[in-house]
């Protein structure tokens, strides 16, 4: 038996496969794919990549795990600025006056 629409609904499949399922197998599917979601691109979960993920300002305002004196956040910056600097020369050209290799 052939029902009306199946020739000419794209989504035919889709809803077939649906009516076969129960609600709840459903909603599960949906819960999986949220949380699937929300570790892929909203950086929940065990695999966050700060350079991938998407952080609002909240979000991001939550991650903050302990409080530094700005003396340690500059220090940390500068150190980690002369790790760029020192590996971008290395591989390229010579460093500039002042910055060590």
């Amino acid at each position: 038996m052939r029902l009306a629409g199946e020739d000419h609904d794209p989504y035919w499949e889709i809803r077939r496969k649906m009516a076969m399922k129960t609600k709840g197998e459903i909603e599960a599917e949906i819960s999986d794919a949220m949380v699937k979601f929300e570790v892929d691109y909203m950086g929940r979960g065990p695999k966050f990549d700060p350079n991938r993920t998407f952080l609002p300002a909240g979000q991001g305002a939550g991650m903050i795990d302990r409080i530094k004196p700005a003396k340690e956040i500059f220090e940390d910056i500068v150190r980690e600025a002369e790790t760029i600097l020192n590996e971008m020369f290395r591989v390229g050209a010579a460093a500039p006056s002042g910055v060590s290799s």
